[in-house]
């Protein structure tokens, strides 16, 4: 289970690799949405992309839910899918699988120390998340990674049940591939900035399912907030929703932390329709909005670039 497994280290600013497990990169690397399901092929060496697969998806195969199950029909989403995993020869072995952030909580939770006892530490951190989320499913797996802060400890929590992921990893299964990392893109796509350069800024990934959000500040991560569309898919393209939400983040974080966020830093994961966002968001928002980069996959073309981005951040 691989929520179960947890590393902890001292810097936000390393690449939050393989969600907390550690290298080495895996030779398939796949996301899973409502809409689609992308993947990539990678050089065990080079570490470079070798194949890649757009696989759109009709409306109701997948279902992203953080309590209840997510296939409805698994028998025809892998007759849809056996023939096109077979372009990355991903006919067996080991893969790293970004689900719907949906399928997740993810919370990013400040203390001034924490215990020495692994278990007393979980207990903790699930104390503090029960806070957010009054009601706790009986089969909750926690991964969580630990980061200094100025005179504290941050932690990055990210919960999921048991029951959901153990379904794609048995539809996965089916299909001969191991998932032996699982995670939510918006932590991926954190890899690719470097924090660095850019201490703080607002992370934007867009779905056909879910808004996800990462503030970033004084290069620590801040908040980690996602708001899931529900029914038709044109709630991803509303321009004045998204800048809504967008905008209230920013005015929390502002708030909260007493730092102006700069920039945003924005991937448009929509198969179409949303060619315009980046603009439209520009002028509403008054803020410079930037695509996420991902230099690995820099000589795609711009509609798959930023659909595969996601995955360029599991490459290290």
């Amino acid at each position: 289970m691989p929520l179960r497994i947890r590393i902890e280290r001292p810097a936000f600013l390393d690449r939050v690799e393989r969600f907390f497990i550690g290298p080495p990169c895996p030779p398939i690397l796949l996301q899973v949405s409502s809409a689609f399901l992308c993947g990539l092929q990678v050089a065990a060496k080079e570490k470079k992309p070798k194949q890649r697969l757009i696989v759109p998806l009709p409306q109701g195969l997948v279902e992203p839910h953080f309590e209840r199950a997510n296939i409805p029909d698994g028998a025809a989403l892998a007759g849809l899918l056996r023939e096109h995993l077979g372009r990355l020869r991903a006919s067996a072995g080991d893969a790293a699988c970004l689900l719907p952030e949906a399928c997740f909580r993810v919370f990013v939770l400040p203390f001034e120390s924490l215990p020495a006892s692994d278990r007393e530490r979980e207990n903790l951190i699930l104390f503090r998340a029960k806070k957010q989320m009054p009601v706790l499913p009986d089969d909750l797996q926690l991964s969580f990674q630990v980061l200094e802060s100025g005179q504290g400890l941050k932690v990055v929590a990210a919960l999921a049940r048991a029951s959901v992921i153990r379904e794609y990893e048995t539809f996965f299964a089916g299909l001969g591939l191991g998932l032996g990392v699982i995670g939510p893109p918006a932590l991926s796509l954190v890899n690719l900035i470097d924090w660095r350069a850019e201490p703080t800024g607002l992370l934007v990934n867009l779905d056909d399912d879910a808004l996800g959000l990462v503030a970033v500040t004084r290069s620590e991560p801040a908040l980690y907030r996602v708001k899931a569309f529900a029914g038709e898919r044109g709630e991803a393209r509303r321009v004045d929703g998204l800048a809504k939400e967008i905008e209230n983040t920013i005015h929390f974080i502002e708030d909260r932390e007493k730092q102006a966020i700069p920039e945003i830093w924005f991937r448009n994961g929509l198969l179409d329709g949303g060619d315009n966002l980046p603009s439209a968001l520009a002028g509403r928002l008054a803020l410079p909005v930037k695509p996420v980069p991902a230099a690995a996959l820099d000589s795609l073309p711009e509609a798959e670039l930023s659909i595969l981005t996601p995955l360029a951040g599991l490459i290290p």
